[in-house]
């Protein structure tokens, strides 16, 4: 399995120090990163749970989940986490809680042990306090920590054109960022999102970022016709 390295939010407004990797990376399209993640599963209301997992009555992600995920061949894991709980400190730091963050990482090791892909987000922050715009916002322990796929937030909110600037501008910050970071991080595959991650607005608003080379596939979130 190829695990691919972005960042998530994180990394915003402060400068990073540069990797230099002497091994080697093979690239990929986002087409064949896209592919390669079908079928995939959500695994939900757990480590994105509010104020912690466990908070929303489902029991904590232990090694058989993961081993029934793979038994029914699912090959990738969308692991939504809110961190906005588990912060220990604030701006320009936003230091995380290391308990949490092992937590997280344990999750992520029973995933990629499984040869699964992983991809971990910024969830229900995106209402909490995520503001990309916000002068030192920076979660560089967390871009540290896990070496796997990351979409910059969930479902950023958005109603107007106006509104979808946000995104767009944080897509921008989000590469920045991971190229800043050195290494390969120029050619890596990277998930982007639109205005709440909406099917039409995202068409409609949705700015390709400039100046960047990274392939990059579009997430989306389409829930017709499960509504009324």
């Amino acid at each position: 399995m190829q695990i691919l390295l972005s960042s998530a939010l994180a990394l915003v407004g402060m400068a990073q120090a540069t990797t230099v990797c002497s091994g080697t990376f093979s690239t990929i399209s986002a087409a064949e990163f896209v592919s390669n993640l079908h079928p995939g599963w959500n695994l939900g209301n757990n480590l994105d749970a509010v104020p912690d997992e466990g908070s929303w009555n489902n029991m904590p992600v232990v090694a058989s989940t993961v081993d029934t995920i793979k038994d029914a061949g699912f090959r990738s894991v969308r692991l939504p986490v809110t961190w906005a709980y588990h912060f220990t400190g604030g701006s320009p730091n936003w230091t995380v809680d290391p308990a949490w963050l092992q937590r997280v990482s344990d999750v992520v090791d029973m995933i990629v042990a499984r040869g699964i892909y992983a991809i971990v987000d910024v969830h229900h922050d995106s209402w909490v306090w995520a503001d990309a715009t916000q002068s030192g916002t920076n979660l560089t322990m967390i871009e540290e920590k896990f070496y796997i796929a990351f979409e910059p937030i969930n479902e950023p909110p958005c109603n107007t054109a106006v509104d979808v600037t946000e995104s767009n501008k944080l897509n921008n910050i989000f590469l920045q960022a991971i190229n800043d970071a050195g290494g390969f991080n120029s050619q890596r595959i990277v998930n982007l999102v639109g205005g709440g991650e909406d099917s039409v607005k995202t068409a409609d608003w949705f700015v390709a970022p400039s100046g960047f080379w990274n392939p990059y596939a579009i997430q989306f979130h389409y829930y017709s016709p499960c509504g009324p």
